[in-house]
């Protein structure tokens, strides 16, 4: 019983990281004038892969916040 508690709270956080990394795509994308809604949806479904690439091949100029 609380073995499955503590699976749904580890999955739950790990829900809430990687939204919070797609939102930084989205932001990050939007600021540095790069397309931001398909390198948030790529990242949601790649994850660790997808943020490595967006990483690698975001626009390298200053990001305008």
């Amino acid at each position: 019983m609380v073995s499955n508690s503590l699976s749904f709270i580890g999955f739950l956080l790990l829900m809430i990281g990687l939204l919070y990394v797609v939102y930084w795509v989205y932001t990050d994308a939007k600021a540095r004038g790069n397309a931001q809604l398909p390198w948030a949806i790529f990242v949601l479904f790649t994850t660790a892969f997808g943020l490595l690439i967006y990483l690698l091949f975001r626009n390298s100029s200053t990001p305008r916040y």
